[in-house]
């Protein structure tokens, strides 16, 4: 149910969830009434009827595919990452999948960039410590991250499962000799050195919002100058520059706001400004 196993008869998964409390009491209900033979030997038809689906919010994408892993132990009608991918893509230039290490079996003195979803987690003991291996994926490949304990402590809270992750990390490619006659295996080795969260990423990362003001907004004038103060307020003391692209019948303008209005793009102030200003409006700028 949860994997979709239901999705030829009620597609609405949420719902089906949600209703597995009255099925099991209906279906109890029914052999109980089964076991009542009337006088004409003929079995009752009370509690016959078949109760309805109760009303729930549907899940969104997120949300199936991290009930599919659950329930089955992965992602089977797409992949999370997905929905981060177009944003992603602007500032991680490479795939898991086309991951470069050097050649020589040395780690790049620059570190790569690379992104994905957390699949597992799981601790490692070694004579020097203990050491934390992060499987990422990207829905184009999977790779283990080894992350050592002084940088597990900084960012312990990041790392878990389904979680987006950006990591800043050492690549080299390693080869390791193979039991009797089967050759040499070579793999890749990934260290972080860095993590961020989406929000850490895009400060880290972008230049600036650009915000584009007009319409219904730009007529509104002081009331939207207002809204926008309220928007923003929260998300103050952020690295973000936040530049506003004006516009109504006579004239255009693009103006950046002051130093004190850098802000964190988080994800809820990314949300509110497009629930206002409509998606299309509201862009994070990269190099």
């Amino acid at each position: 149910m949860r994997a979709g196993a239901f999705d030829c008869i009620a597609p609405d998964r949420a719902s089906l969830f949600g209703s597995v409390g009255i099925a099991l009491e209906a279906a109890e209900q029914r052999e109980r009434h089964a076991q009542q033979v009337n006088l004409f030997g003929d079995a009752g038809s009370a509690g016959a009827e078949h109760p309805s689906l109760i009303s729930v919010e549907r899940w969104d994408e997120g949300r199936l595919l991290k009930e599919e892993k659950a329930s089955i132990g992965f992602y089977l009608s797409g992949h999370p990452f997905s929905a981060y991918r177009p944003e992603v893509e602007r500032f991680v230039r490479s795939s898991l999948k086309n991951l470069q290490p050097k050649s020589n079996g040395e780690y790049q003195q620059k570190g790569q960039l690379i992104a994905g979803v957390v699949e597992s987690v799981r601790i490692q003991r070694t004579q020097s410590g203990r050491m934390v291996i992060v499987n990422l994926s990207d829905g184009t490949a999977a790779q283990e991250v080894t992350i050592y304990s002084e940088i597990f402590e900084q960012y312990r809270d990041l790392c878990k499962e389904d979680n987006l992750l950006v990591i800043e990390a050492k690549v080299k490619s390693v080869r390791r000799a193979s039991a009797g006659d089967e050759g040499d295996t070579t793999f890749t080795r990934v260290i972080a050195d860095k993590i961020y969260d989406l929000a850490a990423a895009r400060s880290q990362f972008a230049k600036g919002i650009r915000l584009s003001i007009n319409g219904e907004a730009s007529r509104a004038g002081a009331a939207a100058a207002a809204r926008l103060k309220g928007l923003l307020e929260p998300y103050r003391n952020g690295a973000c520059p936040v530049c506003v692209s004006y516009r109504n019948g006579a004239a255009v303008c693009e103006v950046r706001l002051g130093e004190e209005w850098r802000v964190r793009p988080d994800d809820g102030l990314m949300q509110s400004l497009a629930e206002w200003l409509r998606p299309e409006n509201v862009q994070l700028l990269y190099p």
